[in-house]
């Protein structure tokens, strides 16, 4: 097991539950395509998050031809654990704010579209502590890259009405909007 620079976090544990929190919302809730890990890109994106813990700094890599997802968390107590949907759903909650009737770019959704976006089948996931270990970086890069102008409403689906396959009937998909506690930068 590759654990990250605490004991309590399992690397491969977190990419799991960041990958199937973010298939949740893509295939449960915008009925779009699921996400798959890939091993170079969780390596791209453990690499930076360990780049980031090390130097206890918040930027994007700059990395062409990847989407990147950045999420930020500290805990004066500690950082003993960090569930992988947890980054994941903070990106999400940006919904509350994405229009659907104007579809573009903004800084303050562009971690929801990335999430959601249609046209990316590829995912990696990393996350570093720093050394006193008060503080969690987690990285997501995604391939092919979301959020390119002019195709917002092709590749940010609305919520969406399934069927579901073993009983047939109808579920109409809620949302309940939770702010986390954990700083999520916008950094575009």
């Amino acid at each position: 097991m590759v654990y990250s620079a605490s004991s309590s976090i399992v690397i491969a544990d977190f990419q799991q539950q960041a990958l199937e929190q973010h298939n949740f919302y893509r295939q449960q809730l915008h009925c779009t395509g699921l996400l798959i890990l890939n091993s170079s890109l969780n390596t791209i994106a453990q690499n930076y998050a360990q780049y980031l813990a090390n130097n206890n700094i918040f930027k994007h890599s700059g990395v062409a031809g990847l989407g990147e997802n950045l999420y930020y968390s500290f805990s004066s107590t500690g950082m003993n654990s960090l569930n992988g949907s947890r980054p994941t759903a903070a990106w999400y909650n940006e919904i509350s704010l994405y229009k659907y009737s104007s579809p573009v770019f903004s800084a303050a959704t562009g971690h929801f579209t990335q999430v959601v976006w249609a046209g990316s089948t590829q995912l990696g996931i990393g996350i570093a502590l720093t050394s006193n270990h008060l503080t969690a970086y987690v990285v997501a890069n995604y391939f092919p890259p979301g959020n390119y102008l002019g195709q917002f409403s092709a590749n940010v689906l609305p919520l969406c009405t399934a069927t579901t396959a073993t009983t047939g009937s109808t579920i109409n998909y809620g949302i309940t909007v939770v702010f986390s506690l954990a700083l999520c930068l916008f950094l575009y």
